[in-house]
């Protein structure tokens, strides 16, 4: 699908999302990456959602919790989704990022 439409933003993201589910960490976040460049202005909630998945496995909870921010001031996904945000980070050990998600998520 990629070679087809290489510049299509929503292979990029949904490629890096199974990579990341197969343990492959900096392959995936260059393809969730690359999904949110080429969307530029318009990337979306779930890609966010992702790219803060990886970072956060990567133990780069400072990145990970901007990413949660952006998806969760972009709207959409479900409760459920919005809500393990802060859950990841505090997993991770990062209490103030996941402070600051939990309060902002309380307020979207």
């Amino acid at each position: 699908a990629l070679k087809a439409e290489p510049k299509d933003a929503n292979f990029h993201d949904t490629l890096g999302w199974v990579l990341y589910k197969q343990g492959e960490l900096k392959p995936a976040i260059r393809k969730i990456q690359k999904a949110i460049r080429l969307q530029g202005a318009h990337a979306s909630f779930q890609m966010y959602r992702h790219l803060g998945y990886i970072l956060a496995d990567l133990g780069d909870c400072k990145q990970a919790a901007k990413a949660f921010t952006k998806a969760l001031k972009l709207g959409g996904g479900s409760v459920e989704e919005k809500s393990n945000f802060h859950i990841v980070l505090e997993e991770k050990g990062a209490h103030a990022e996941a402070a600051r998600i939990k309060k902002l998520q309380a307020e979207t």
